[in-house]
């Protein structure tokens, strides 16, 4: 019998309640999440100034986004680039 909050399964009682998801929210964890956005452009300028600066530790095992777009800029200057490293 599901309306009286229990139900039975193989003549076993199981008490249960139904989970509001909505109960454990709060408004101001909401609100600071929204101020979330400001947060991370400011942490972005600060990796792009240095960046310009190479301050900027990187890990040694992966290239740098800017090698990423050197490679980019001289595939669109010569498309043959792309041929050679399809073959």
């Amino acid at each position: 019998n599901i309306i009286d909050s229990n139900l039975y399964l193989q003549q076993c009682q199981i008490n249960y309640s139904v989970f509001n998801k909505l109960a454990g929210l709060q408004q101001n964890q909401v609100v600071e999440n929204k101020r979330l956005g400001s947060v991370l452009a400011h942490i972005q300028q600060q990796h792009e100034e240095l960046e310009q600066q190479n301050k900027r530790n990187r890990s040694q095992k992966m290239p740098s986004r800017r090698a990423q777009k050197t490679a980019i800029q001289e595939r669109n200057l010569n498309p043959v680039l792309d041929l050679e490293m399809s073959i």
